[in-house]
């Protein structure tokens, strides 16, 4: 990983922002040890997505389990998000690790967190909700809601209308899945 990260154009900012090629090229780095693993790229498929499923599909049978994905960030960093099933709550412990000085790798947060409620829908989404502070132990909401792309995205380059990405939006809360970021919804189109 190091090597490829050393290799990539950087450009001169200090925001260091990888291309997608670069990415794809860690994603098979991790590939090849038989784990899923993702990049941040819009449209990327998991590599692995069965392992992954064969966990949700056993969590729903309310078998215990765990699973590690990997996520590959735009800034060359990688997530390691491992879900944990016990048979009755779900939880996941995330780490992420970035390029710090003389590209060697950095640990930036490790967080344990159990997930209050989770969905895996037909199509191959994974959204989950972490369990996060509220109002009024807080003043300001947290969204700790976030989708996953699980099975391979089966078409792309498709051009949507802002009524089509509300019309997505509302058959996907139907499905019980809701976000508050409708920038979320493109990239969900033509899945459900």
């Amino acid at each position: 990983m190091k090597a490829i990260y050393q290799k990539a154009d950087k450009g001169t900012s200090s925001n260091v922002v990888v291309s997608e090629t670069v990415m794809e090229e860690m994603q098979e780095v991790l590939k090849e040890k038989n784990v899923p693993v993702i990049t941040s790229a819009p449209y990327s498929n998991m590599a692995n997505y069965s392992k992954m499923e064969e966990f949700l599909f056993r969590a729903e049978q309310d078998l215990p389990g765990d699973i590690v994905l990997y996520r590959i960030n735009r800034d060359g960093g990688i997530e390691r998000l491992k879900f944990n099933y016990d048979g009755t709550d779900m939880y996941l412990l995330a780490a992420k690790v970035v390029w710090g000085m003389n590209d060697n790798p950095s640990i930036v947060y490790v967080s344990y967190t159990r997930i209050e409620e989770w969905k895996y829908t037909e199509k191959g989404w994974f959204g989950y909700t972490l369990c996060v502070p509220k109002y009024p132990e807080v003043s300001e909401a947290v969204d700790g809601s976030s989708m996953i792309r699980i099975k391979p995205l089966n078409c792309i380059g498709t051009v949507y209308t802002m009524g089509d990405l509300i019309q997505i939006a509302a058959d996907i809360a139907q499905q019980g899945i809701h976000f508050s970021d409708m920038r979320v919804v493109y990239f969900i189109y033509k899945s459900i």
